[in-house]
């Protein structure tokens, strides 16, 4: 009994054990975020927390959004998304907070109000608050002193109305990353608010994304240079003082041949936008003609067995099996100011459905947009400050953690203060992606599952074991309990019966000898009797005879 009480013990730990390791492996450095979403999702989402409560909201990463918005209790027509409201208290409201860092133009009734308008049709509205802000995941369930020291007050935007697909989709809101320059319109962004609180540590106002095809990260701050691909140089491409990043695109060359973007995207029309808000890429239809034609001219040049079909977007289709479709598609070259160049790979542009390959590429009038699809397998640096893009291949999947205890010291006092959890990455050498890590984790959940299920049904036999012996002795006893009661009347009849004849069976034995003895002493009379009865009677005779 001892030994298997130990064997539950150990195992009950072990399971803690692993369970914190879960735990722990989804929290990551200060002001570095896991980057959640895919192709399919159509966006890619962080988890941030917000108020003394530290409720989690999830929201799009947007490099075309100026401001950071979320659901509130205050909405009036908002869809059904993946985490409750943010809970807006009128109470703790006071407008003078957001105009020490914010010159809002278009304050009403003490609020300052905010409409937004996307491309695909979708909008929202609402208005300004301020409160306390952590990014990143697991962190607020370490230790209240680290919330303390890492969280930082932002100005949010509290939505009322939303419309569209905004609507429709599962987070919660939108996580603005585009520069601002026009301050009267829009709040410093979450960027400017960290930059703000960690300015004794010299923390610029610039963040990366890394963006795989499922999952990623944002780093506020730099780059991570562990995940950088150090066989290719960073390219840096300047970006124009406007509301976007807005780039300028010179060239696209496909395969051997190279064309030249018209000036009149950048006259006429609104440019070249690097937008993570964007599920696939745009281009202007001078642009996408000429990049359609391209492609034909390349499968005709080397014969691939391929037929076009054209539709929204430009498919393709196999006429033979291929065992690798990206080898018959070169590699699109970007070729951007100062003749910075970057590659674009065919695993990257092409879509898979079915039978059929698809560009992730539609036509957008006067404008070209790079969104996701061109971003990925790329760790691209947006550095505000420098107004500079810096852009280098890299493994943007999810590393393994581990936690590090560090010291912080009191600025004023210089005296080291209680130790603060923080967390490291391991090597490069360890990488792996969350996806294998969740497929495993999985695997185990259901075998766990399946362990516990049988388990459970083990121990429900063993129960009903357990109730049927404890019935069976039950039984057996109360048996035991009849018979003896049985035994006991049928005793007690026996002896009254008995009773009701003459006494006990002694009495009726002695009885029955004295009338044995009192017949045998009778008979023995009548014997004596009648022989007495013959002598007389011999004796007349013989007297008769002597007087004859």
């Amino acid at each position: 009994m001892i030994i298997i009480l130990c064997l539950c013990l150990l195992i009950d730990l072990q399971k803690c054990n692993q369970e914190i390791n879960h735990e722990n492996r989804a929290v990551d450095n200060p002001h570095i975020a896991i980057l959640y979403g895919n192709s399919t999702l159509g966006y890619y989402y962080m988890n941030i927390y917000i108020g003394e409560n530290m409720t989690k909201h999830s929201v799009i990463v947007d490099t075309g959004s100026q401001a950071t918005t979320i659901n509130c209790n205050q909405c009036h027509q908002c869809g059904q998304h993946q985490n409750p409201p943010y809970s807006f208290n009128e109470k703790n409201y006071n407008s003078s907070d957001l105009r020490i860092d914010f010159n809002c133009s278009s304050f009403e009734n003490d609020r300052c109000n905010f409409a937004s308008y996307y491309v695909e049709g979708s909008s929202i509205a609402g208005f300004y608050f301020k409160d306390k802000v952590l990014i990143g995941d697991g962190l607020i369930q370490l230790d209240d002193r680290y919330i303390e020291q890492e969280s930082f007050e932002s100005i949010l935007g509290c939505t009322q109305f939303e419309t569209g697909q905004l609507y429709q989709q599962m987070a919660d809101g939108i996580f603005g990353l585009a520069p601002i320059n026009n301050h009267s319109q829009y709040p410093p962004s979450l960027i400017d608010f960290i930059a703000k609180k960690d300015k004794a540590l010299s923390l610029k106002r610039r963040f990366s994304i890394c963006l795989n095809d499922d999952y990623g990260y944002i780093s506020v701050g730099g780059y991570d240079l562990l995940r950088q691909d150090p066989d290719f140089k960073i390219n840096k491409i300047k970006f124009k003082p406007t509301q976007q990043y807005q780039v300028n695109l010179t060239k696209i060359a496909f395969g051997d041949q190279t064309f030249t973007v018209n000036n009149k995207i950048y006259t006429g029309g609104q440019g070249t936008f690097i937008d993570s808000g964007a599920t696939i890429s745009y281009m202007d239809r001078e642009i996408y003609s000429q990049l359609v034609q391209s492609i034909k001219d390349h499968f005709e040049l080397n014969k691939a067995p391929i037929t076009t079909i054209l539709q929204s977007q430009v498919c393709f289709k196999f006429t033979q099996d291929v065992l690798d479709q990206y080898s018959y598609f070169p590699t699109i070259k970007f070729i951007f100011d100062d003749d910075v160049e970057i590659y674009w790979k065919p695993q990257e542009y092409l879509n898979i459905q079915e039978n059929q390959v698809c560009i992730g590429v539609e036509r957008l009038s006067d404008r070209v947009i790079l969104g996701q699809n061109w971003m990925r397998k790329k760790d691209i640096l947006f550095d505000l400050d420098q107004q500079e893009i810096s852009v280098v291949s890299a493994n943007c999947t999810l590393d393994y953690f581990k936690l590090q205890v560090i010291n912080t010291s009191d600025d004023q006092t210089g005296q080291q203060n209680q130790p603060v959890v923080k967390n490291i990455r391991l090597p490069s050498l360890l990488k792996s992606s969350i996806k294998e890590e969740e497929d495993e984790e999985e695997v185990a959940e259901v075998k766990e599952d399946k362990i516990a299920e049988e388990d459970k049904d083990n121990d429900t036999v063993e129960e009903e074991q357990k109730e049927e012996d404890e019935h069976s002795w039950l039984e057996i006893l109360f048996y035991i309990f009849i018979v003896v009661i049985t035994l006991k009347g049928l005793i007690f009849l026996g002896l009254y019966i008995m009773k009701r004849l003459g006494g006990n069976l002694y009495s009726y034995e002695q009885k029955h000898e004295k009338f044995q003895k009192l017949n045998n002493q009778i008979h023995m009379e009548d014997e004596d009797e009648k022989e007495s009865t013959e002598h007389k009677i011999e004796l007349v005779i013989q007297q008769s005879d002597i007087i004859a």
